[in-house]
């Protein structure tokens, strides 16, 4: 017998014997690798009483080995497993009988995927001849024709995208008026909208650059760069007078550049002059017109220019992958990518229901608390607060429910995208974003209803899978890339969804109770009356500032961590009272399924870098400040008093 022949029969042989798995059995295999990615990221050496966070996801850098630009914890992992998904379907699918959008999606990815020897100048050259802005370029020569334009220069980059350099445009609700919008200015603040070009941020973006500059050419346009920016850093330093943060009509502006820049954001050359514009930092704005007088139009419109390109360099892949040119169409096309990535996936359907379900529970909980009234409020206090908690919506996944196809159509109906040219794609989308945004001017006519509502997604928000909370909608939001492994599975256990997505989802039902967004009702309009009297209860007074002296810069976070926690917490028990008794085999012990909840919270924020911060503060702290605040953390965990996490006074608001 030929090796052929052996080789048929062994075939043959393991076909007879084969049995599927069951569903049974396949669910235990699914949980069981779970449960192994928690143990590998754990490092049982250390107390938890003392460092939770050390000791739920101490080795979790050592065993994800991931490289930096892929992802670097869970949500980013789903969000990175998404991208290659999608870039797969791209890279294969025949779109020729697919909607418009459809088409339009992939010739931006294929025009990403074609990407050859990538060089800035090239969206200078499309700017010229399509934007008809120019700007001085480093290692090029200025000529005496050349003028410059600081305030043009800068509207027309804002309308392809640049923000937070000089000044911060958005546009947002006129207080008390849930539907009408108002254009606001403001100071760039330094880590949020605003951080200093770094010496090595420039050296990258002039190597890649066509342009060739000498050593002190260099040196000398960081110089450049630097002058300015140490000014703008000594004017971050300028408060706000909260007294002269209102609105005021167009005919009324301090300054002749901002009724220029507002006409060049809005590509006109008049404005209404009883058109009204928010002007939050009167003493900055100032200080900015002080700056622009002390530089030429030359220097300042060089400094534009690099900063543009930095954005659109920040905004860009870095190699072009695949899965990165899917990232990129998730960041400019957001609303195509979800639907072609929630046709990919039908059991999304069957995951709504199961999230809404607790999405529910949390809501059921809180509500409870609030008829408990143990905050001794008003009644039109309890009342304003009963409205908000049950008109508060779910939305999984953003896109309108009904007619999705349509309303993509029409929404995307004039984008005309090639798939040869990346840089003009990706500079027409930037600007597309921007129009969409601004059409609202005056009025938001987005629907309320969460079935039909979108949120229009910045290229940031985009390729984002974290959910959040939508307050002039009062609508919690759930990408649909948060609800894959690792982060969901329909058939793990409920241990493993109410502890990571559900907490996630009562964190953000209780950034609708935070200190900034009390203060809107559940139809988004500012609601002065309720709010005082909620702030002037003893018991929320007095608990609030507990959250402001144990993390001021991060108190409506920390609220929102420590309740979301605690009434997942409380829903998982009530509906699965045996997981204070039943124990799995983790580590070499038998831990309670309890202990499993808090190990798996702790998970979803494991981080190959413990120290990044963000608005939410470190993500290490955010972990222990949840726990450490919760009581039933320190009753299953038997944590001594006054240890690390089980100190004697805990923030509890809600």
């Amino acid at each position: 017998m030929d090796f052929n022949q052996i080789f048929l029969v062994f075939v043959a042989i393991v076909l007879v014997n084969y049995q599927p798995l069951s569903a049974g059995d396949s669910n235990k295999m699914l949980n069981s690798k779970y449960l192994n990615i928690i143990a590998h990221s754990m490092d049982a050496l250390v107390d938890p009483c003392e460092n939770f966070y050390q000791h739920a996801c101490g080795k979790w850098q050592e065993y994800y080995k991931v490289p930096q630009a892929k992802y670097t914890e869970m949500l980013g992992k789903a969000s990175y497993l998404a991208s290659t998904e999608l870039g797969r379907y791209l890279k294969r699918a025949k779109v020729d009988d697919k909607p418009a959008f459809v088409q339009k999606a992939a010739k931006l990815f294929k025009s990403c995927l074609d990407m050859e020897n990538f060089d800035h100048l090239r969206y200078v050259k499309w700017m010229k001849e399509q934007g008809n802005l120019t700007w001085p370029v480093p290692g090029k020569p200025r000529t005496k024709t050349d003028k410059f334009d600081w305030v043009n220069t800068l509207g027309v980059m804002r309308r392809f995208g640049l923000n937070g350099i000089l000044i911060e445009e958005d546009l947002q609700e006129r207080e008390g008026e849930a539907n009408r919008m108002l254009i606001y200015l403001d100071k760039p603040e330094k880590g949020d909208s605003f951080d200093l070009l770094t010496y090595q941020n420039l050296k990258d973006l002039t190597q890649s650059m066509s342009v060739a500059l000498t050593a002190i050419s260099f040196e000398t346009l960081w110089e450049e760069i630097s002058d300015i920016e140490e000014r703008l850093l000594e004017m971050n330093e300028i408060e706000a007078n909260e007294i002269d943060a209102h609105p005021i009509e167009v005919k009324d502006l301090p300054y002749p550049w901002m009724y220029k820049y507002l006409c060049t954001l809005l590509n006109c050359t008049s404005l209404d002059p009883h058109m009204e514009v928010y002007i939050l930092n009167t003493p900055y704005m100032e200080a900015l017109n002080s700056l622009v007088k002390d530089f030429k139009g030359y220097h300042m419109c060089k400094y534009l220019g690099i900063r543009f390109l930095w954005h659109l360099h920040q905004d860009s892949p870095t190699e072009f992958r695949s899965w990165e040119c899917a990232a990129a169409a998730r960041s400019l096309m957001p609303l195509a990518m979800n639907w072609i990535y929630a046709g990919q996936h039908p059991e999304l359907n069957a995951i709504t229901t199961e999230i809404q379900t607790i999405f529910n529970e949390i809501v059921f909980g809180f509500n409870r608390t609030l008829n408990e009234n143990k905050m001794q409020l008003t009644d039109h206090a309890l009342h304003f607060l009963m409205v908000k908690l049950n008109t508060l919506q779910l939305k999984v996944g953003n896109l309108p429910l009904q007619g999705s196809v349509e309303i993509l159509e029409t929404f995307y109906s004039n984008t005309d995208l090639s798939p040869v040219d990346f840089y003009g794609n990706h500079l027409k989308l930037l600007e597309f974003f921007f129009k969409a945004k601004h059409s609202y001017l005056e009025a938001d006519s987005s629907p309320s209803n969460s079935n039909q509502y979108f949120y229009l997604e910045d290229s940031e928000d985009g390729q984002s899978a974290s959910p959040f909370y939508v307050s002039r909608k009062n609508i919690v939001l759930i990408p649909f890339m948060a609800l894959r492994e690792p982060v969901f599975h329909l058939d793990y256990d409920p241990v493993y969804k109410y502890s990571a997505l559900g907490s996630v989802i009562g964190h953000e039902i209780f950034h609708a109770f935070d200190y900034t967004h009390l203060q809107i009702d559940a139809n988004g309009n500012d609601n002065h009356r309720e709010y005082k009297q909620i702030l002037d209860s003893p018991f929320f007074h007095d608990n609030y500032h507990h959250f402001l002296d144990f993390n001021s810069e991060s108190a409506d976070e920390r609220l929102s961590d420590i309740s979301g926690l605690r009434y997942a917490y409380e829903s998982f028990v009530a509906q699965y009272p045996a997981a204070v008794s039943e124990k799995i085999f983790l580590h070499g012990e038998q831990k309670e399924l309890v202990k499993i909840f808090f190990l798996n919270f702790a998970q979803y924020y494991c981080d190959s870098d413990p120290d990044s911060d963000d608005e939410h503060g470190r993500v290490s702290d955010r972990v222990n400040e949840a726990l450490a605040n919760l009581k039933q953390f320190s009753e299953v965990y038997k944590c001594p008093d006054q240890s690390r996490m089980n100190p004697s006074k805990k923030c509890e608001l809600w």
